[in-house]
């Protein structure tokens, strides 16, 4: 077998921005702020970010770019939080402020169940039922999660209603019940701004044709994508099966628009203090979205390995770790860089995931290598 043939082949958002797609966080922020733009034609700002003519555009606005213009202006507290951030340009720094609200809603949660609190039967229903009390809910979610401190106004406005008691746990069930309700809130918040993205998505990918298209020249068998678009059936080499762990999406020939969607927007493991927030872990996410996680089982069989495009992060430890962890299948790796100062963010990364003894027993032997992602392509014109 041929060194550069590969049984699995792992491949990343970097994929598909080698092969010009603006998939990026850093792009879909760029966008968003855009869209979010007072007294300005956002249709023009939107010409001269993508650098296309009227013709091109209304390609776009076929593929629902009008329909996501109206959406970003909605309300939603990830929107709201995102755009107020400063711009980063890769996807795991995105999960780190992801992270970084889940923290503060834990915060949140455990000061409400710490706290003795509690709600009468009639109060607890109609607060539940209240869509105006989600909104205010919201509100002060969205002031906490916008600053590091937590105040202690901000925790008798998030829970205003409850009713003070001297008796402990005498309302456990009734708290347990205000968190649960909240958390489908904040999870239903992420869902609407996760569809929002692959909105997106299917506007930049579907609705640009490339002239400089470019294709992984080595063979695969299979290929583990972390990425939600389909990219990967149209470049990459040989026959071969493609595999979604997070997930991805569908949209209807005729239409162009979305018809479903079952993506995985979620961060790695945390260990929680409330266990409702679990919803937002990825391994929890995979399960109830049935995507293709049973197959990486399987997978832990491969003996040769390519990660094209795949920062590596700790985003996605859960999944990598389970792959190549205490692995004795492993007999080559092949990781492959777009610049060489990634090399050292690989290592680290690889050393965490595989342990030291296998790391060293791999890279030693020179079974571990980093290649230059320059040499992996070919020219499809």
């Amino acid at each position: 077998m041929n060194e550069y043939e590969y049984d699995l082949t792992i491949v990343g958002n970097g994929y598909d921005k080698a092969l010009g797609y603006l998939t990026g966080y850093d792009n879909f922020y760029d966008v968003l702020s855009i869209c979010l733009m007072n007294n300005v034609n956002v249709i023009n700002e939107l010409k001269k970010y993508f650098q296309i003519d009227d013709s091109e555009i209304n390609i776009l606005k076929n593929r629902g770019l009008l329909e996501f213009i109206e959406l970003t202006k909605e309300k939603n507290i990830f929107i709201s939080y995102f755009t107020k951030k400063i711009k980063y340009n890769f996807w795991n720094s995105f999960e780190d402020e992801l992270m970084n609200i889940l923290t503060k809603i834990d915060i949140v949660f455990s000061k409400v169940r710490n706290s003795n609190f509690y709600y009468s039967d009639n109060n607890l229903m109609v607060k539940i039922d209240n869509s105006n009390f989600e909104e205010e809910f919201l509100d002060q979610i969205d002031k906490v999660i916008n600053f590091d401190f937590i105040s202690t106004r901000s925790i008798g406005i998030i829970i205003e209603g409850f009713k003070y008691d001297k008796r402990k746990n005498i309302c456990a069930d009734y708290i347990n019940k205000w968190i649960e309700n909240k958390t489908k809130i904040i999870y239903d918040e992420l869902q609407k701004f996760s569809d929002l993205f692959v909105r997106y998505l299917n506007i930049v990918v579907n609705g640009f044709e490339f002239s400089n298209k470019k294709r992984f020249k080595y063979y695969s068998l299979r290929f583990l994508n972390y990425n939600y678009t389909n990219t990967c059936p149209s470049y990459l080499n040989g026959e071969c099966s493609t595999i979604h762990i997070n997930g991805s999406y569908n949209c209807d020939d005729n239409s162009n628009v979305v018809t479903s969607s079952s993506i995985v927007f979620g961060v790695s493991d945390y260990p929680f203090e409330n266990r409702e927030l679990n919803i937002f872990k990825k391994i929890i996410q995979r399960a109830i979205l049935k995507t293709d996680y049973t197959s990486l089982f399987n997978l832990r069989k491969a003996n040769r390995y390519a990660i094209l495009g795949h920062s590596l992060s700790e985003c996605d430890y859960d999944s990598l770790k389970y792959l190549f962890f205490n692995n004795d299948n492993i007999k080559s790796i092949h990781i492959y860089y777009y610049k060489e100062y990634e090399i050292s963010l690989f290592a680290t990364s690889m050393l965490n995931i595989l342990g030291k003894e296998k790391y060293e027993d791999l890279f030693y032997s020179g079974s571990l290598k980093y290649l230059d992602c320059k040499d992996a392509y070919i020219d499809l014109n």
